[in-house]
């Protein structure tokens, strides 16, 4: 402010309303943004207009706001294309399609990815194709077409490694292995679980690392040779503690279910009770619809007596699911 730069005073901003935006401080992330944003379109910076715009539409996306998201992304886009910035252009397509997914418009998500991966392949951008890849492999996932989204994962996965990408790796790794979880591979699922879990560790991805936990607990929870797998209980302890520390509900759910789903294969139903209440308190604060459908799935379970609340229960998750377009939840809840 002293020597009026006001282009690197739009970036201080928006770099600080970044380090809010990933500590889930989202009204702190905001304020920044919007100052940033102020400051950008009172000099005509229109770059970083079409950047904050963008991450206005995150944050609105982060609390389940998705109109506001997508409008947001929208302007951002316009501008992006206006002044030939392809990458921005790519991006928001991007964001559209996340936001879409997140809301569970599985068809508008595709539509938008592919605009994205197009930009992206035209731009050579290694990061966007890869993680773009990824999430059009989740979609296909969502849909249970595992062998369409295997391959979308495979070509990410490729490019990751080359590109030494080790978010994307992770990520990949990670749902190939929800894939085989869901096939009943689970040796194959967990074993691939723990390499992921390692390799996060080393290149310190505390939170991915956190996610295969998680998802490396889910797995062995469904396993009926649980004893066969290494460090288990070490996991679902650190899960437990990890849990103090975390601050975004999103998160939290995340780990709830993989120690709900444990404590039910190790018939602590008491102590899945007590997390559950805590999970359904969180989902209703996070409002994601597919959490709800799966928290109807644990209500079921663990609500097998009388036999007409459970098949209510189980037939309303069923709706929901084919309402969400989730086939491969939807899959899980017919075999109940």
């Amino acid at each position: 402010e002293i020597i009026d730069d006001r282009t690197g005073i739009t970036h201080l901003l928006n770099n600080i309303g970044l380090i809010h935006w990933h500590k889930a401080a989202f009204q702190k992330a905001q304020d920044h943004f919007n100052k940033s944003l102020a400051v950008a379109m009172k000099i005509g910076y229109q770059n970083v207009v079409s950047t904050v715009l963008g991450n206005l539409g995150l944050i609105y996306n982060e609390m389940t706001k998705y109109n506001t998201a997508l409008d947001y992304f929208q302007k951002a886009f316009k501008i992006s294309e206006e002044i030939g910035n392809r990458a921005n252009m790519a991006i928001n397509l991007h964001n559209m399609g996340l936001c879409y997914s997140n809301d569970y418009d599985l068809k508008n998500a595709m539509k938008y990815y592919l605009q994205s991966l197009n930009i992206f392949r035209k731009i050579g951008n290694k990061f966007g194709i890869a993680f773009t890849l990824n999430n059009i492999g989740m979609l296909y996932y969502e849909k249970s077409e595992h062998k369409k989204s295997l391959g979308c994962l495979n070509k990410a996965e490729k490019i990751a490694v080359r590109a030494d990408l080790g978010e994307i790796i992770i990520r990949c790794r990670m749902l190939k292995a929800q894939i085989w979880r869901v096939q009943r591979k689970y040796a194959k699922s967990s074993g691939s679980l723990l390499k992921t879990i390692a390799f996060a560790k080393k290149i310190k991805m505390a939170g991915l690392m956190n996610d295969a936990i998680a998802q490396y607990v889910k797995t062995a929870s469904e396993e009926n040779n649980r004893s066969r797998l290494p460090n288990l209980a070490g996991y679902v302890a650190f899960l437990a503690d990890n849990y103090k520390r975390m601050t975004a509900d999103y998160e939290k759910c995340f780990i709830l279910l993989a120690l709900i789903r444990y404590d039910m294969a190790e018939n602590k139903f008491a102590a899945a009770e007590t997390k559950f209440t805590e999970f359904s308190r969180l989902i209703k604060r996070a409002g994601d619809k597919k959490l709800f459908v799966e928290s109807l799935l644990i209500r079921a379970r663990l609500n097998r007596a009388p036999v007409k609340e459970y098949r209510s229960l189980a037939e309303k998750g069923k709706k929901m699911a084919r309402e969400l377009g989730v086939i491969t939840l939807l899959k899980e809840m017919e075999s109940m």
